[in-house]
């Protein structure tokens, strides 16, 4: 349970901010629905391809196969949210890639733990910044 609403919790910020929050957004503007959909469509469709076969042979490769695919949707949102949020990816799916390919024994707590540090410091920055 604490784990779903540490994961949910988050994702409901970052659909209100981006909906809600247009002064995060260079001239660009705002997102338009579709590109959202665009955004979770593709987030959806690379789970269910990349992460199934790792969720398959060992839950935590999976989880951290979306921790990766949930970093990598970021860099996209740099063309209208700037450099903040393309530095949160970058450093998202370093941290998930390090879990994956390097630090097979670290427990998965850690790689969740690092994630949610540099999702709300960025966040926060980007809010404070704004």
């Amino acid at each position: 349970m604490a784990r779903r609403l540490a994961f949910t919790a988050p994702m409901t910020a970052a659909l209100l901010t981006i909906l809600f929050a247009a002064s995060l957004a260079r001239p660009l503007g705002v997102p338009t629905g579709a590109q959202l959909v665009a955004l979770v469509v593709m987030e959806v469709l690379l789970i269910a391809v990349v992460a199934q076969r790792p969720l398959r042979r060992d839950e935590r490769r999976g989880e951290l196969a979306v921790l990766l695919i949930v970093g990598e949707h970021f860099l996209p949102m740099m063309l209208a949210f700037g450099p903040l949020i393309g530095l949160l990816g970058v450093l998202s799916a370093l941290n998930a890639s390090s879990g994956l390919w390097w630090s097979r024994t670290a427990p998965l707590r850690a790689f969740w733990t690092v994630d949610g540090v540099l999702k709300a410091t960025i966040g926060g920055a980007m809010l404070f910044s704004a």
